[in-house]
């Protein structure tokens, strides 16, 4: 299938993109401060999905169908939210540290 060439799409996907993951860690963040970070992670796949779906059936994909390479997409899929929750809680443990720190200089 010969598919037509649109660089100017790509270019405003691409700048659409970089634009909207740093919002959704900002917000990530904030919520991180108020909310357990496993209730804000799973909010976000959640999310995440529910607006996948329209998109998919507006598109007519088949996503129940069982992939060509379900075990490395599952191993994707495991990295990918291993990463999340790393990295949402990566500030709670650098404040205990530093708090742990500044505890056993003071005695």
């Amino acid at each position: 299938m010969d598919t037509p060439q649109r660089p100017m799409l790509g270019i405003g996907l691409m700048i659409a993109g970089m634009l909207v993951v740093p919002f959704l860690d900002v917000c990530a963040k904030v919520l991180g401060q108020t909310y357990p970070v496993l209730e804000v992670v799973w909010a976000r796949y959640f999310f995440h999905f529910l607006w996948l779906l329209p998109l998919l059936a507006w598109k007519r994909m088949a996503w129940w169908r069982w992939p060509e390479s379900a075990g490395s997409q599952g191993l994707r899929g495991f990295f990918l939210l291993a990463c999340t929750l790393c990295f949402s809680c990566r500030y709670k443990v650098i404040l205990f540290l530093i708090l742990w720190r500044c505890y056993l200089l003071r005695h």
